[in-house]
């Protein structure tokens, strides 16, 4: 299955799965580039979830029906130009930004944009490698900064994205300003990391 012509890097489409015991369906963002017709997700096992316990045991060769058209606001589109462009993510969050900067269009509206993925543990930072291959891609124009909050990890800040916005260690670390006169934020992630960053 090929990406819909009209994706958007940021898009979401949705899952659906169809028994006749029961159906259910869930929406989540690529991590491919819409031109790249090898779909990639990013998304984590819920225990008891109605959806991603059945992907999780899914095997070669199973198939599994997502719609052509994806939907959503989460699009570079919707940010206005700015000086600097915050991408902010925690865990499996960090999928949009990749598809965007995978893409690669529209990014010439920033001089700056960085992206911070924010997990509990080094480990759960799935997307470092790739993260830091598009910091070397974009030549000084992307910045990336990982958070961890349950340990102490060389490189990485430690705490939350809000606790470290507010005293102005994440500014430090990448050495830009985060203000309303040069700087846009994009959030995506656990509800209270995005209530708690609106609030700072």
């Amino acid at each position: 299955m090929r990406p819909s012509s009209l994706l958007r890097p940021g898009n979401s489409p949705s899952w659906d799965w169809k028994s006749t015991a029961n159906a259910c369906s869930a929406a989540y963002s690529y991590v491919n580039a819409p031109d790249n017709p090898d779909l990639e997700f990013y998304l984590v096992t819920v225990p008891d979830g109605k959806l991603s316990p059945r992907l999780a045991a899914l095997k070669p060769d199973d198939e599994i029906q997502i719609v052509s058209e994806a939907a959503g606001f989460f699009v570079l589109e919707e940010v206005p130009d700015c000086d600097t462009l915050w991408m902010l993510a925690t865990g499996t969050a960090i999928g949009p930004y990749l598809s965007i900067l995978q893409y690669g269009k529209d990014l010439e509206r920033f001089k700056n944009i960085v992206l911070v993925h924010a997990a509990r543990y080094a480990a759960d930072l799935s997307y470092l490698p790739q993260m830091l291959e598009l910091q070397k891609r974009y030549e000084g124009k992307v910045k990336v900064q990982t958070v961890v909050s349950r340990e102490t990890v060389a490189g990485s800040l430690t705490g939350r994205v809000p606790a470290l916005i507010e005293s102005g260690e994440l500014e430090a670390a990448v050495g830009l300003p985060m203000t309303a006169e040069t700087s846009h934020v994009m959030l995506c992630g656990n509800p209270q990391m995005v209530r708690d960053t609106n609030n700072c």
